[in-house]
C-alpha cells in the first residue's frame, strides 16, 4: 500500500473515477494521508496488538453493533469502525461467511483496515480487544447464535469485563 500525501483516484478506461477507497487490482485506493489528524491515537494498541491479519486470515463476523459501528469475530475479538468510513460498511452483508481480511494499516499506527473482499472496499478500524464474558471472566467463544451468550446476541445491551482506563491528566 503506498504511502501519499493525497488520496489517490482510480481512472478507468471507460473514463470514470472511483474515489472511494478501494483495492483493484492489488492495488489500493483512496487510502489517507499519514499526516491526517483523524488517525492520532494517543496510546496505540490500548487494548493489545491484533496478530492474526493478512490475506491468510479470512473471518466471518459473530455479531454486528450497528449504533456504535463495533462487530465481533468468533473468539471474542472485538473492532470499531471509524465513524468518518462507516457509511462505506453499513450496508456490507455481516453475516455472509469468511468474507472479511484485517490488514494493518502501514500509514496510521494504531489502526486496522477491514477488507470486504465482495465490494472491494476497505474501512478504518480500532482493536478493542478480546471480550470476555462478564460473568465468568471466560473468552467468549461465539460460533453460532445458539451457542452466544445472551448478551452478545444481536440487540443485547453490551456488557464489558473491563473498567476502561480513566483519561490521563
Amino acid at each position: 500500500m503506498p504511502k501519499t500525501s493525497k488520496r489517490e483516484e482510480e481512472h478507468r478506461q471507460n473514463g470514470s473515477v472511483d474515489h472511494t477507497q478501494h483495492v483493484s487490482n492489488d492495488h489500493w485506493y483512496g487510502h489517507d494521508a499519514p499526516d491526517d489528524k483523524r488517525f492520532h491515537v494517543d496510546h496505540p494498541f490500548q487494548h493489545g496488538h491484533f496478530e492474526h491479519f493478512g490475506p491468510s486470515y479470512r473471518y466471518s463476523v459473530a455479531r454486528i453493533d450497528r449504533d456504535h459501528h463495533r462487530f465481533w469475530f468468533p473468539g471474542g475479538f472485538y473492532f470499531q469502525i471509524a465513524d468518518w468510513d462507516w457509511p462505506l460498511a453499513a450496508d456490507w452483508c455481516w453475516d455472509c461467511g469468511d468474507d472479511f481480511i484485517v490488514y494493518e494499516d502501514p500509514d496510521h499506527i494504531g489502526w486496522y483496515l477491514l477488507y470486504n473482499i465482495h465490494t472491494g472496499v476497505y474501512v478504518h478500524l480500532t482493536y478493542l480487544g478480546l471480550l470476555l464474558d462478564a460473568a465468568s471472566g471466560a473468552r467468549a467463544e461465539p460460533a453460532t447464535p445458539a451457542e452466544m451468550p445472551s448478551w452478545l446476541l444481536p440487540n443485547a445491551a453490551p456488557q464489558f469485563a473491563f473498567t476502561p482506563p480513566s483519561p490521563l491528566s
